[in-house]
């Protein structure tokens, strides 16, 4: 069986997307991606454990996508390939960090329920006594 690298997951957006773009007629969008992580009890009540940032890393259309939608505290579902992006520091040290980067569009959860229908209104049922 080959390996699989994929990644998805859904948290809340921290900072407006900043685009960058490259000399070669392509752009870059990034932002962070706050993600709660949480384990439940043997009664299953959850508890939050701890939160994890993560960097998303979007290319092309792609960043184009993020441009227009991630925004600063909006709840989203991402789904990408994990990446070690690896540099030199100022003084000479090798440094690096893990990111995600995106291979689908984000999707906004907040969006995605307010599209849903409303539910039918429930009627009682009287029974006769």
């Amino acid at each position: 069986m080959d390996d699989i690298n994929h990644w998805h997951g859904s948290g809340t957006i921290l900072n407006d997307c900043t685009i960058t773009e490259l000399p070669n007629q392509k752009c870059v969008a990034t932002f962070r991606l706050k993600v709660n992580e949480v384990a439940t009890t043997r009664v299953g009540e959850k508890i939050k454990l701890k939160n994890v940032v993560l960097k998303i890393v979007a290319w092309k259309s792609l960043a184009e996508h993020a441009r227009l939608h991630g925004k600063k505290g909006k709840r989203v579902v991402c789904h990408g390939r994990i990446h070690l992006s690896e540099w030199t520091g100022r003084t000479g040290e090798p440094s690096c960090a893990w990111e995600i980067h995106l291979t689908k569009k984000i999707q906004l959860i907040d969006d995605w329920i307010d599209s849903l229908p409303s539910p039918a209104p429930l009627t009682p049922k009287l029974y006769p006594d």
